[in-house]
């Protein structure tokens, strides 16, 4: 039987640059059928883009800027990547390494993560897949491998190795497997 998150906050942690439309809207829902309350983080304040492949798909308003938020405050951490994601994280960081600190903080507080895509590596940034099983955006395979995951070639991959869970998926076409892999871990523990 599924809890339900009781309002509970769950970040939804995007770039400046934007997020797919997709990955963050279907997460966004996901968190909401449950009951729970998504709240956008991002490393710039006022609005992210929202992409669909090349094309600017609208925006949304960020809730809370990283610098301001503590990891304590949420359930748990949602990456949801997206086409700009992977490119967006590959210049050098505007946030200072802020979103990484927040990433990581999520890790050290024992709390749960979820990355889609390219969205796997702000957690390569944040030194959070040593010794951890997960998926990816394909292209990120090797990336992943140098900071000492293990990548499989799965849609789904979740890693209770540590204290804190961590739910991987590979792109786009995963996200109902996704969302249903990352709520259940997040809200129905025990």
């Amino acid at each position: 039987m599924e809890r339900s998150l009781d309002f509970a906050p769950v970040a939804i942690l995007v770039a400046g640059a934007g997020a797919g439309r997709a990955e963050l809207c279907h997460s966004w829902q996901a968190v909401l059928a449950l009951g729970g309350q998504p709240v956008l983080v991002s490393s710039s304040g006022g609005e992210v883009e929202l992409v669909r492949g090349p094309v600017l798909a609208g925006s949304m308003h960020v809730d809370v800027e990283v610098h301001d938020a503590d990891a304590t405050d949420f359930a748990g951490l949602v990456l949801p990547g997206g086409d700009c994601a992977e490119e967006a994280s590959a210049r050098p960081s505007t946030s200072d390494g802020r979103a990484e600190a927040f990433v990581r903080a999520f890790f050290a507080a024992g709390l749960p993560v979820a990355a889609i895509g390219g969205a796997a590596r702000i957690l390569a940034a944040a030194d959070a897949v040593r010794g951890r099983q997960l998926t990816s955006a394909p292209s990120l395979r090797a990336e992943l491998a140098r900071a000492g995951a293990s990548w499989a070639d799965s849609p789904v991959v979740v890693c209770e190795r540590r204290r804190s869970v961590l739910v991987t998926a590979q792109g786009r076409s995963d996200l109902p497997v996704f969302c249903r892999a990352f709520t259940q871990r997040f809200f129905c523990r025990p």
